[in-house]
């Protein structure tokens, strides 16, 4: 047998196993749960809130918008009126007869205002800058309990000369009189109130501290790029193919750590937020009738961490980057897993393209193997050497130990169970990703070697 022909059965053999591994490195990543891990730093990046006010949409100075959840926005889409059938489709238009029409993603938008309202207040130091103990008797001399931080149940601690944040907050009708139980801070809502108030107080230790809001329309997904709704979104929304808690995380499809605080119409807070318009203007979306219906306002508090962990965590790290790269993850794991699928993509062309060559011009012919790896060269090799560095690069970006997170004394069950799965799950991908790059070299050296062999 030919050398040419060995380097030529190793080079079709590599594009073989090119394909399994870019295969098995999309399916590991694209299901390792990265977004509930990347959802712990946005969980973490805020701060309890102080000193709630309604304001317009602006807030005065030294406050912000206390509200931190967004509309999802919509993709890209193609509408083609001129058909018999729906003629909206997802996906950019791959035709220009019928009139066809691309329509254009709409990026997301912040839910800034609730009931004409904008919720204005202060945010203090992020989670891994707060004191926590397990019991109010922990919190140490010159400190006091402010309520339960976080999904251990442990509690805030606070300088005892510092006001808490809130750990209470409820909805009141308009006529409905402020309790004396506690000292509230009251936040009218609509013109003048007319749309009821929220009161907020931060004297009851026993309740959750406030800090991330969440619009839904019942108990929100844990797994947090689905939705809980009970209406059928507009067909271009992102959250029309996400919009059932179907993706279970630790085997847990809703976040119970949720508390309802209120309800409007989709009509009032799209038309509030300047969502409305954008997308009464986009095509065939009179169609869907749930502006009418009603969506709800949840909060929690935070996803917790055993104190003595977070030190371990961190590192010797500043806190806001351990949090900005827990955040990224989503970015990064997710570009990955695009990656992964784009390998795959150009792994099966360069199947479908070689195995044609190979048939039509190779078979024992010397100038069609030549033709043969020329354009193996171009289909395969130089896409995998790009894509497989990029999907290596990618997949392995987490740049600190996320054996913390899975620890069971250090963090909730469900967190723990789940960090473990997707620690396993980019485990696996990453070396997909390698043994896929190592192909691509091999393939590389066996495609430059036939052209040196021949006989």
């Amino acid at each position: 047998m030919s050398k040419s022909i060995i380097s030529n059965a190793v080079f079709i053999l590599c594009i073989l196993l090119c394909f399994v591994f870019t295969l098995v490195s999309y399916i590991q990543l694209s299901s390792s749960d990265y977004v509930y891990i990347s959802s712990i730093g946005r969980n973490w990046g805020s701060g309890p809130i102080s000193e709630a006010e309604a304001s317009g949409y602006d807030c005065s100075a030294g406050k912000i918008p206390v509200m931190n959840d967004f509309w999802d926005g919509t993709v890209n889409g193609c509408a083609c009126p001129a058909l018999i059938t729906d003629g909206l489709s997802r996906g950019s238009c791959s035709r220009k007869s019928y009139a066809c029409s691309n329509v254009y993603a709409i990026s997301p938008m912040p839910f800034r205002l609730w009931k004409s309202t904008n919720i204005c207040g202060k945010r203090g130091p992020t989670y891994l800058d707060l004191k926590t103990a397990k019991t109010e008797s922990e919190c140490g001399s010159g400190y006091k309990s402010c309520g339960i931080i976080d999904t251990l149940n442990q509690v805030l601690c606070y300088p005892s000369n510092v006001d808490c944040p809130y750990n209470y907050v409820r909805t009141l009708g308009p006529n409905e009189a402020v309790p004396s139980d506690m000292k509230y801070d009251v936040v009218p809502l609509g013109f003048n109130g007319q749309e009821g108030k929220l009161i907020f107080s931060n004297e009851n230790k026993n309740g959750k501290i406030i800090n991330q809001f969440r619009v839904d329309d019942d108990i929100p997904c844990i797994s947090p790029d689905y939705k809980h709704l009970s209406v059928t979104p507009y067909y271009l929304e992102k959250s029309w193919d996400k919009n059932k808690c179907t993706n279970d995380v630790s085997g847990q499809f809703f976040d119970s750590s949720y508390v309802k605080i209120d309800s409007e119409s989709y009509n009032r807070l799209y038309s509030d937020n300047q969502i409305l318009g954008i997308l009464m203007s986009l095509p065939q979306f009179q169609k869907y009738n749930y502006l009418n219906a009603q969506t709800s306002l949840f909060y929690k508090n935070y996803i917790g961490m055993d104190r003595k962990c977070v030190s371990k965590l961190l590192g010797g790290l500043p806190s806001q980057q351990v949090i900005e790269d827990l955040a990224k993850i989503e970015t990064s794991i997710g570009s990955a897993s695009t990656c992964a699928l784009v390998g795959l993509i150009f792994s099966i062309i360069g199947i479908i393209v070689l195995g044609i060559m190979l048939c039509v011009s190779g078979c024992g012919n010397s100038d069609g193997w030549i033709v043969f790896n020329v354009i193996g060269g171009i289909f395969f090799t130089l896409p995998a050497i790009i894509i497989s560095s990029i999907l290596v690069s990618k997949s392995g970006s987490i740049n600190y130990d996320m054996g913390i997170f899975a620890d069971p004394n250090c963090t909730d069950q469900i967190t723990s169970n789940a960090v473990l799965f997707f620690t396993s799950k980019i485990s696996s991908g990453v070396s997909m990703a390698i043994a896929y790059l190592v192909c691509a070299i091999i393939a590389v050296v066996c495609n430059i070697a036939a052209f040196f062999v021949r006989d």
